[in-house]
């Protein structure tokens, strides 16, 4: 009964497949075909049901049947085929369709955080001779904060020769009580109000100012912050959390950027009681620019230059200041630089000649020459956009904001892309009547292997329009070497009119 009821099953199966063949055939052919096809069936099914063998390969051979008779259906289709219709398709639809890929890209590239995050990572880059004041025996891969609050303060205190802005932060770990009850303990830093501008970043989002009888502590989002616990919700500005015991005002949100200070913030806490007295004795760090007296005065020493402290000795500073300094390299500068490699790459993975050309006395003209170069041109700066919105979108697809690790992503597919696009782009052209610049088909082996060295042997193809013929040698040799294109006359025309 179950072997009944599988082959029922099978049977039904294949005679829908044959439906679906039918369907591409043209409609006028299209029941006297299902009629054919499910007749062969029943005989397929009744020779193969007569042998010793497994049901598995008998349901093989009768599903091997029902696919050749789709192949079967788009042969029948003939001209209307889609495949025929893609064969012969015109420059211009070439262009059209390389213009949706693109719009594609970038509408995808767009929608993603990661993507806005990078971009605002490039916009939004720190002031030049910005410096990090940390303990003089600080590693370089963990900071020590060395400088604290009345010291800073003695500072603000003090014409200051060097510098011509200051501004402090100290970083601890805190809970953070977001809306709904839910908690996270995070990097939370107690900052100077002036510390956005010392560095030269602007607040992407920032709350009107607050009266002074309504006035609490301000809080500014990291980017990162922002768009995971917030969904990128510019409505949190003027919200209110509660970091431990304080409840502090959602003021503003930082943008996206490369720069990172010690800790990672991922909130700063802006309040005036920085610069006043506090009861903590923790340490935190100094954000300070350059004067122009400084800037000179740091050039001689790198990207570090010892601070001396009421008279210390140079030599032995007990603190430090460090360059800061974006670490992207934007994705413009990235994609364009795996461009280069992928133009340098180029001839290892494909000859760059379009072909000889065999003119006699029908040389196309200017006007046709130069629409064949600008439309190679034209494939060309297509397929590197779409290269670099492709890329942006595929590395930053799994990341929310500034990464490393996707900006290296995005360089190594931005390389694959440009290498692989390009390539296409020269295959595509190779194939393209000069003419009419529509591509050439059917396909036609001439000559024999035996005869290469007395007759042309390879593959010839021919303009559908009755421009040109294209010979493509099928072993290279000193005389015949790359594809050769042969102009004819208006007289051969008739040979090609449908």
């Amino acid at each position: 009964m179950i072997h009944s009821l599988l082959e029922n099953l099978s049977y039904t199966a294949q005679r829908g497949l044959l439906g679906g063949a039918s369907l591409i055939v043209s409609s006028d052919r299209r029941s006297d075909w299902r009629k054919e096809w499910r007749g062969e069936l029943w005989q397929v099914r009744r020779e193969t049901s007569g042998r010793s063998n497994s049901m598995l390969e008998m349901e093989a051979a009768r599903i091997r049947f029902c696919v050749g008779a789709i192949a079967d259906a788009w042969c029948l289709r003939g001209r209307g085929s889609i495949r025929q219709k893609m064969a012969h398709r015109s420059a211009l639809d070439c262009i059209l369709g390389l213009a949706c890929v693109l719009l594609a890209c970038a509408a995808i590239a767009r929608t993603l955080p990661g993507v806005r995050a990078e971009l605002d990572a490039m916009r939004h880059r720190a002031r030049p001779a910005v410096l990090l004041i940390e303990d003089a025996q600080s590693s370089t891969g963990s900071p020590i904060a060395a400088v604290s609050q009345k010291e800073f303060r003695d500072w603000q205190a003090t014409g200051q020769r060097f510098f011509d802005a200051i501004s402090y932060y100290r970083s601890e770990r805190a809970w953070v009580d977001f809306d709904g009850g839910a908690g996270d303990g995070l990097e939370v830093a107690r900052v100077s109000p002036n510390l956005f501008a010392v560095l030269g970043i602007p607040v992407l989002l920032h709350a009107a100012p607050a009266s002074a009888a309504a006035r609490r502590p301000e809080a500014v989002l990291s980017y990162q912050l922002w768009v995971r616990k917030f969904d990128s919700d510019p409505a949190v500005i003027g919200r209110a959390l509660r970091i431990g015991g304080e409840t502090v005002q959602i003021a503003g949100i930082a943008p996206s950027t490369s720069l990172r200070l010690p800790g990672n913030p991922a909130m700063w806490v802006v309040s005036a009681q920085v610069d006043r007295e506090s009861d903590t004795e923790a340490n935190g760090f100094v954000i300070a620019h350059l004067s122009i007296r400084g800037q000179a005065a740091f050039a001689a020493h790198g990207d570090h230059i010892p601070i001396a402290v009421g008279g210390e000795d140079p030599d032995e500073a007990s603190l430090v200041g460090v360059a800061l300094r974006d670490e992207s390299k934007g994705p413009v500068a990235l994609g364009g630089f795996a461009l280069f490699l992928a133009f340098l790459a180029l001839p290892a993975v494909v000859s760059v000649s379009l072909g000889e050309a065999n003119y006699s006395a029908h040389r196309p003209s200017w006007r046709r020459q130069c629409m064949r170069w600008l439309f190679m041109a034209a494939k060309i700066g297509f397929v590197i956009a779409i290269a670099y919105c492709a890329s942006m979108a595929i590395a930053y697809a799994m990341t929310s904001a500034y990464s490393p690790n996707a900006e290296f992503a995005q360089f190594a597919l931005g390389f694959v892309f440009s290498l692989f696009g390009l390539r296409w782009a020269v295959f595509d052209q190779r194939q393209r009547c000069p003419v009419c610049l529509r591509l050439v088909t059917n396909p036609t082996r001439v000559g024999l292997a035996s005869h290469t060295f007395l007759g042309w042997n390879g593959t010839e193809m021919y303009c559908e329009g009755g421009h040109t013929l294209l010979h493509v040698p099928a072993l290279p040799t000193s005389w015949f070497q790359a594809p050769r294109w042969v102009y004819l006359d208006p007289s051969w025309g008739f040979l090609f009119s449908p």
